[in-house]
C-alpha cells in the first residue's frame, strides 16, 4: 500500500508447492490506486507474523493461516 499506493482486493492462488520443508505460493492479486475520496483507510498491516504461520493440505485444497501485525 505505501510503496505502490495500491489497495489489493482480489486474490487467486494458482498453486502451492513444498520442497525441502519450504513452501512456494504462486498467485495473482488485483486492486486499484488509493483514492482518499473513495477509500477510508482505518488500519494498516505492518507485517506478517511468520512464526505463527501454518499450511495444511486437505481434501478441499490448501489452508494457509497468517497472523498480521497492525
Amino acid at each position: 500500500m505505501d510503496a505502490e499506493g495500491l489497495l489489493l482486493s482480489k486474490f487467486k492462488v494458482e498453486k502451492v508447492e513444498e520442497e525441502d520443508g519450504k513452501y512456494r505460493l504462486k498467485g495473482y492479486a488485483e486492486g486499484e490506486p488509493i483514492d482518499p475520496e473513495r477509500h477510508r483507510l482505518k488500519v494498516e498491516v505492518k507485517a506478517a507474523t511468520y512464526g505463527l504461520m501454518s499450511i495444511e493440505r486437505g481434501s478441499q485444497g490448501v489452508k494457509l493461516r497468517v497472523l498480521f501485525d497492525i
